[in-house]
């Protein structure tokens, strides 16, 4: 089937509500010409849209597949200036440690109170020495030893946490429970090594309190554990010591339509039908026409069903990831 785009639908829906309205056009669908209904009609298909795909994240055509890089992360505070004296690509130092990384990026959030500090980054890095990840002093200082140098660039608050969504912009959430973790293309071929490995999600507090004092002498290395935080982002363990593959599930956010030729790709084609029905309901419900709102209702019930019989996920077994773990090590 043939998904339906934007224009389609509107005017699939302008035709079923039974209105006096002409159909839009590629022409003049940004701008419709005469009536405010043709604005009523376009707003209530996209509200039906984000409707549908708000109303579960659960529903199957909104799962996707990911792999993404993650590197170690440090949390620096009171970096002075603006801009700040570091970017992707300079060498940082910890002063008192003397363990030398690379940043390989900056982000923009942090987990701390209250939220509009701008003196504080989380920035993913590569150590230039691996093992000596350990030796890091939380409290420190660190400096800028290339391009050129800079004495003060910020001081080790803490391990980074991970937010995917500035990895992956179009993901809503993960599924934690699907995350498995492999070596990188060149760390595979080198250590002949192609696995995938789980991740086990624990809650936050299980996860906050076991395992930074538990496993002392697997604090830095692949993670083999992962964790939500309070405010949305992710802590991984033990902490990276370099790059890994991460793989995982994760929720579509939705995207409302714009143009005329978009189309609401989060939904399979064969169920594009049921935004014109909801838009054709919301018609009628504003302008009192129980026929026509009835004949809607029908299809959007039928829809329903189909929606839940195809698209819920199948029950399942869910392990104990903190035995399992446990287990492992």
């Amino acid at each position: 089937m043939q998904p339906m785009t934007y224009l389609e639908l509107v005017n699939r829906a302008l035709v079923e509500s039974k209105v006096t309205l002409d159909p839009l056009t590629s022409v003049n669908f940004a701008a419709p010409p005469g009536s405010i209904m043709y604005d009523h009609f376009k707003r209530w298909c996209n509200d039906a849209y984000q409707e549908l795909a708000l109303s579960r994240n659960d529903w199957q055509f909104r799962k996707e597949r990911a792999t993404v890089t993650v590197y170690p992360r440090l949390h620096l505070a009171g970096i002075p200036g603006s801009p700040f004296a570091f970017a992707p690509g300079d060498s940082l130092r910890g002063v008192s440690s003397g363990v030398e990384v690379t940043v390989i990026a900056v982000h923009n959030f942090e987990n701390t109170e209250p939220p509009s500090l701008n003196d504080e980054r989380t920035i993913s890095i590569e150590y230039v020495d691996s093992t000596k990840a350990g030796d890091l002093i939380i409290g420190e200082t660190f400096e800028r030893v290339a391009p050129s140098p800079v004495a003060n660039v910020g001081s080790l608050k803490g391990w980074g946490f991970y937010d995917f969504r500035d990895i992956l912009p179009q993901s809503l959430q993960i599924d934690p429970q699907s995350v498995c973790l492999r070596k990188t293309v060149q760390d595979a071929v080198d250590e002949g090594d192609t696995h995938s490995y789980p991740v086990f999600f624990m809650p936050y507090d299980d996860f906050s309190l076991a395992y930074p004092y538990r496993y002392v002498d697997y604090y830095y290395g692949a993670a083999r554990a992962i964790a939500q935080t309070p405010q949305g982002t992710y802590e991984l363990y033990p902490r990276l010591d370099k790059a890994y593959l991460l793989e995982f599930e994760y929720t579509r956010d939705f995207v409302p339509m714009v143009t005329y030729d978009d189309v609401p790709d989060i939904l399979p084609p064969e169920y594009h039908q049921y935004l014109m029905w909801k838009t054709v309901m919301e018609y009628a419900d504003f302008d009192g026409n129980t026929k026509v709102f009835a004949r809607a209702k029908k299809h959007i019930d039928q829809y329903a069903y189909w929606y839940d019989r195809d698209n819920l996920p199948r029950p399942s077994m869910v392990q104990n990831g903190f035995r399992i773990y446990n287990e492992v090590w």
